[in-house]
C-alpha cells in the first residue's frame, strides 16, 4: 500500500522507467485485463446484491474460486462463463493485434456459450 505522496511519486517514476521495456509493458496490461475481469464480476455482483459465496453457490464453484476471480488471479475461462450465468451476463473476448492495440477483433459469447453466427 502506498503511504505518502513521495512513495506515490517514486512508484509511477518506476512504473513509467518499467513500461519501457517491452516485455513488461505487455505483462503489465495483460495484468489489467485481468483485473478489468474481476472488476467486472466484482460489480455485477455487487449489483445483484450477492455475496461471494452466495454467487459461487450459483456458479458451482466455491468462495474463494470467486476471490481469486474477482482479484484477476488464475482466470480460468470455463470457470468465467459458470460465473457470467449465474450472473446473468455474457462474456465478450477481444482479441487486440499487440502490433495494432487500437485494431480490436471481438468475439462475443452469448451466455449458453455458442458462438453467435
Amino acid at each position: 500500500m502506498i503511504r505518502s505522496k513521495r512513495q506515490a511519486r517514486a512508484y509511477q517514476e518506476w512504473k513509467a522507467q518499467q513500461l519501457k521495456n517491452p516485455k513488461f509493458k505487455q505483462a503489465f496490461e495483460d495484468g489489467l485485463d485481468w483485473l478489468r475481469l474481476g472488476a467486472s464480476v466484482a460489480i455485477l455482483r455487487q449489483s445483484m446484491k450477492l455475496s461471494q459465496a452466495q454467487l459461487a453457490s450459483l456458479a458451482r464453484t466455491s468462495q474463494p474460486v470467486i476471490s481469486r476471480l474477482e482479484r484477476g488471479e488464475n482466470v480460468q475461462l470455463e470457470t468465467v462463463h459458470k460465473v457470467a450465468q449465474a450472473l446473468k451476463a455474457r462474456v465478450k473476448i477481444e482479441l487486440v493485434s499487440q502490433k495494432k492495440r487500437a485494431k480490436k477483433h471481438p468475439v462475443v459469447l452469448s451466455s449458453s456459450g455458442t458462438k453467435p453466427t
